[in-house]
């Protein structure tokens, strides 16, 4: 099922930054991620994939991260980036609705978490800002109604401060009347520290005229679920260049190039770079693999400002300046060589 609403928080966007993603995510082109300029608040992305009163639950699977990138975009992982991703230990009862940690992955740059909520046998899961959803039918087949709060994901540093992680959205599944759950994915690049709170909430629909809020932001530490990103950046790769010349007319002071199992990262700086500029791989410039072919950006690089991930690190890439006034990822100018070998 398609993804319902992006809210967006960004500076002004380039005309062709939408259209861009649209092509990237071909496959599904109303589910688009774009980011662009310097992020002020975070990016919440909320798609039901809940089924309604009535309807047959067709999940017979826990879904895990690929499951869900899958589903929202057609994408696999990587097969090198299956290793990294990990199942954390970690869980939490907060009253009769236990949430765990089912698989996490980081590669330095972008994050994915899934996380389960599992309510007591005889109950079901509910988005109730869905307006599909009968919540009147739904008590009446199973009693009692559960809805999640909103996510609350926080970055620990070692000083005790909370940091809210940047672009971060996220999506549910269904997979049995009493169990849902969910992939949070943001940009993990300026994280603190390894260490996550997750702040567990939920409202409970019992037929009461107010639901019971459990949980949440207020609710203290005894909701908190807390886990550590596991840490395979040991697996990534880095070229730094030093004005190794223009595109289309404008000096490079420096590009890098990180590859990880996830994703290839590039990060270019302009010699004439104005303040808080930044410069969007797929978009801004493109990336050309040895024969010349755009490797095209996928759900997880659009966190990072990243394309494609490769097998292995290549002999040589190109990077040419995105035409901003084209929609279809055409380049402008000469392409410009990065040899890595």
């Amino acid at each position: 099922m398609r993804r319902e609403d992006w809210r967006r928080a960004y500076e002004p966007l380039p005309e062709a930054l939408p259209a861009r993603v649209a092509q990237t995510l071909s496959t599904l082109e109303e589910e688009r991620i774009v980011k662009k300029h310097a992020l002020r608040t975070a990016i919440i992305v909320c798609a039901l994939l809940l089924a309604l009163c009535g309807t047959a639950l067709a999940v017979a699977r826990q879904y895990g991260i690929g499951d869900f990138l899958s589903e929202m975009y057609g994408e696999e992982i990587p097969e090198q980036a299956q290793e990294i991703v990990d199942r954390p230990q970690a869980s939490i009862q907060v009253e009769e609705v236990e949430a765990s940690v089912r698989e996490a992955v980081w590669d330095g740059f972008a994050t994915h978490v899934v996380i389960e909520y599992r309510s007591p046998e005889g109950t079901t899961w509910a988005l109730l800002d869905d307006p599909r959803v009968d919540l009147d039918a739904l008590l009446a087949q199973y009693g009692t109604v559960y809805s999640p709060l909103d996510p609350d994901l926080v970055c620990v540093a070692e000083a005790g401060d909370e940091y809210v992680p940047e672009s971060m959205g996220f999506e549910y599944q269904q997979e049995e009347a009493n169990v849902l759950s969910m992939i949070l994915s943001f940009d993990g690049k300026a994280l603190p520290s390894r260490d996550l709170r997750y702040k567990v909430g939920y409202f409970r629909y019992d037929g009461a005229e107010e639901p019971v809020k459990v949980g949440g932001q207020d609710a203290g530490s005894a909701t908190f679920l807390e886990f550590e990103l596991p840490d395979h950046t040991d697996l990534n790769e880095t070229f730094t260049f030093d004005h190794p010349g223009a595109l289309a007319g404008r000096e490079i002071e420096r590009a890098t190039f990180t590859f990880t199992p996830l994703q290839t990262v590039v990060e270019v700086v302009y010699a004439d770079a104005k303040e808080d500029e930044l410069v969007w791989a797929d978009v801004d410039v493109l990336v050309l693999d040895e024969a010349g072919e755009r490797i095209p950006a996928t759900s997880t690089s659009l966190l990072s400002s990243g394309v494609d991930a490769l097998e292995e690190v290549p002999d040589v890439l190109y990077l040419q300046a995105g035409d901003p006034s084209s929609n279809e990822g055409v380049g402008i100018g000469e392409p410009l060589a990065f040899t890595f070998k």
